[in-house]
Order: structure tokens, then C-alpha cells, then sequence
């Protein structure tokens, strides 16, 4: 999730400087891929959005490999707090 999260923040952010065929090339992505898989992904979200998931992922991630919760437990609150209708 965490890798899903910065890949949407990298697109967005580098979207917003370039053009799409650009930043596919950039990325090493296919355009086709970037406007029909992940440009639909990024129009839920702002970038203080995508910001705040990917913090959540990686406090998460520092819960369960300190102790605090189980890992399974961790992944399952993420995906219930971001699965959530917008």
C-alpha cells in the first residue's frame, strides 16, 4: 500500500509539471496505462490526501514492527479506513 500511495502522490505531483506523455516516459510507463489506470485513481484524491494515506501506512507499518499491533490487524484497518466512499 505504501508503494501504491507514493507511486498516485509521484504521478500527481509530476502531472501537474508535465504532460502525461511525459511523465509516462519519465516513469517508464506505458501512456496508455498511466491515462486509463492511473489517472482515473488520482481524480478521488488531493495531494494532502495522498500525503495523509501514505503517513497512515507508515505509522502502520512502525506499529506493528514495534509491537503495538498485530501486522495483519494493521492491514486491515488501512484497508477498511481507504476502502471507505469518499
Amino acid at each position: 500500500m505504501v508503494r501504491q500511495y507514493s507511486q498516485l502522490l509521484q504521478m500527481g505531483e509530476l502531472l501537474q509539471t508535465t504532460g502525461e506523455r511525459e511523465a509516462a516516459a519519465l516513469l517508464k510507463l506505458n501512456p496508455w496505462v498511466l491515462s486509463n489506470r492511473i489517472r482515473p485513481l488520482l481524480r478521488g484524491y488531493t495531494g494532502s490526501a495522498l500525503q495523509e494515506a501514505l503517513q497512515a501506512c507508515v505509522q502502520a507499518d512502525m506499529d506493528y514492527k514495534s509491537g503495538l499491533i498485530d501486522p495483519k490487524l494493521a492491514v486491515e484497518k488501512l484497508i477498511v479506513t481507504y476502502s471507505a466512499a469518499r
